[in-house]
């Protein structure tokens, strides 16, 4: 019976969308517990925030929360906090979300209002005045504590949203951030006069001058500490405990399906999904699978892009489409904490939005504490190139098949170390660029094949160290395991009068081969690749003008300074 396979465990039900702690209990779907953060902020008298992607769990975190703090024990049985010593008080508690319209300012202060109304009702407060959002929710929280006498809870969920919802209009974005300045302006002096139990602040982004952040705020902030890095998405721990027989079905329909061989085996599907959805760090330690993309991927056993395509704001393509240098530049710096956390409306940088947006994540801490930033995994790297390339080249109805060709070829240059072939496909995504989007230096070309390679679903990392300098790129092909080390070279080509231009255009493609080539064997950019890889390709890239492209693959740096 195909039912053998599977643990004694049965399979729960997976909430796709439900954000719902009290309706996922009541209903037996299947929940990760994350009581054990729950504990950690519930028996605290203080102010907390935490910054994850969309779509990420902040708001089941945060309704767990909320359960909590109503001292409703009995939805928590089983569970981790259920077994330690929390006794579960119950306090009077304001939550809102601030996902509103946020178009008009004056629409925005009356959706708040309305929510604060719903929550004065909900603690039985008749009647609450306030001319602004700021001030209802100060006479909101003194008449609570003064009827319940008692320091009351405060949850806010996407505070940023009227800010993060109209960034692609800066001047919006700011009115709406005046507006929000003032609201949360008021909670400082409650929280000093004792009248806040916990306030607990969720969002994407963590905008300046939003009056939260203030230092006499002492407000602490979860979003990089080690000791909340898995409160939101799953652990590869928590994925072996609670996933695996969700693997065991999704192979099952694969093979009566035919989808994938006999051969494709419950290792290789593990490999397969961990490559799709996992990969996410907050810590530059503790890897975090993508809950949502996980749990739809299990629903609908197919690898697609989940997240990714129920979460790209249009306006964050846009910007990166306009800087495709700052695109690749963006997994090649090291970011101190402040600069990687903090975004300033007016001064947007691209790396810092996409790390918050959950486009990029820590791939590394290092020993200055700064962090170095990488595509998570799969999903995020595939589609995010591909919805850029579709910006920078040429796109039509051919489009896709000729893209394919050009994956097709590539594979088959590399596999055959076909310096010629694999120079055609750099090529073909240059003629694809508009004229009036060629800009005249080596970054550019560089970004425009990695967003290309990226989005084939190669293998390929920019900027990567080596024993003295950072390579262009870094291309792994698996079988067999190969190591390709990048180094491209950019010359400007001017038509000059009775010159002879293939001539001309041959000597300036040369030139450039040598010097990638000189640089690699001088930075000694493929030193240390031969422990991890059976072979190690250098790969000297010459660019001249727009589109001419020559390119060596080779091993020894023979003759190099001749």
């Amino acid at each position: 019976m195909a039912s053998d396979i599977f643990t004694e465990r049965r399979l729960f039900d997976l909430p796709a969308s439900d954000q719902n702690f009290a309706s996922i209990r009541d209903n037996d779907f299947l929940y990760v517990d994350k009581t054990e953060y729950i504990f950690k902020i519930a028996r605290q008298k203080g102010a907390f925030f935490l910054a994850r992607p969309r779509r990420f769990g902040k708001s089941l975190l945060l309704d767990t929360l909320n359960e909590a703090f109503k001292g409703n024990k009995k939805i928590f049985e089983g569970l981790w906090i259920s077994s330690s010593n929390y006794s579960f008080p119950k306090y009077p508690i304001i939550r809102i979300t601030m996902k509103v319209d946020s178009e008009e300012t004056a629409t925005l202060r009356r959706r708040i209002i309305g929510k604060l109304k719903y929550e004065a009702e909900e603690n039985g407060i008749a009647e609450v005045n306030g001319e602004t959002p700021g001030e209802y929710l100060e006479n909101l929280i003194n008449a609570i504590y003064k009827k319940e006498k008692k320091d009351v809870v405060v949850l806010i969920d996407e505070y940023d949203h009227p800010i993060n919802s109209v960034f692609g209009d800066q001047e919006r974005a700011k009115l709406n951030l005046k507006e929000l300045h003032s609201f949360y302006g008021v909670l400082k002096p409650l929280m000093t006069e004792g009248k806040i139990r916990c306030l607990f602040v969720t969002g994407v982004t963590k905008v300046t001058h939003a009056s939260l952040f203030s230092a006499e705020n002492n407000l602490r902030d979860l979003t990089l500490d080690p000791e909340y890095s898995a409160a939101c998405g799953f652990t590869l721990d928590e994925f072996d405990k609670y996933f695996d027989p969700y693997v065991t079905a999704t192979l099952l329909s694969y093979k009566s399906l035919g989808l994938r061989p006999l051969s494709y085996d419950k290792k290789d599907m593990i490999k397969e999904i961990l490559r799709w959805y996992d990969g996410y760090s907050f810590d530059g330690v503790t890897r975090i699978l993508n809950p949502i993309s996980l749990i739809n991927f299990f629903n609908r056993k197919a690898f697609i892009a989940y997240w990714f395509n129920n979460n790209t704001p249009s306006f964050l393509v846009e910007y990166a489409e306009k800087h495709p240098l700052d695109f690749v530049k963006s997994e090649t710096v090291n970011f101190k904490e402040e600069d990687l956390l903090n975004i300033h409306l007016g001064d947007i940088k691209l790396a810092p939005l996409l790390f918050q947006t959950g486009y990029l994540t820590i791939h590394r801490r290092n020993a200055d504490d700064s962090f170095r930033l990488r595509g998570p995994n799969e999903e995020v790297n595939r589609a995010l190139s591909d919805r850029l390339l579709r910006k920078y080249i040429i796109y039509n109805d051919e489009t896709n098949a000729l893209l394919a060709e050009l994956r097709d070829k590539i594979v088959t240059a590399l596999n055959n170390f076909d310096s010629i072939n694999l120079a055609e496909a750099f090529s073909g995504f240059l003629k694809w660029v508009p004229h009036q989007l060629h800009l005249k230096v080596e970054r550019f070309y560089h970004a425009i094949i990695f967003v290309g390679l990226r989005s084939l679903g190669f293998n390929v990392t920019p900027e990567v160290s080596g024993s003295g300098g950072d390579a262009d790129l870094l291309i792994i092909i698996k079988q067999p395991q190969v190591a390709f080390v990048c180094e491209f070279k950019y010359e400007q080509f001017v038509e000059i009068e009775n010159r002879d231009t293939e001539k001309a255009l041959k000597n300036l493609l040369a030139k450039g081969i040598k010097r990638a080539k000189k640089q690699i064997k001088d930075k000694g950019y493929a030193d240390g690749y031969g422990t991890e890889y059976k072979i190690v390709k250098k790969v000297a890239v010459s660019i001249v003008g727009k589109t001419n492209v020559a390119v060596e693959i080779y091993e020894n740096d023979d003759d190099i300074d001749a």
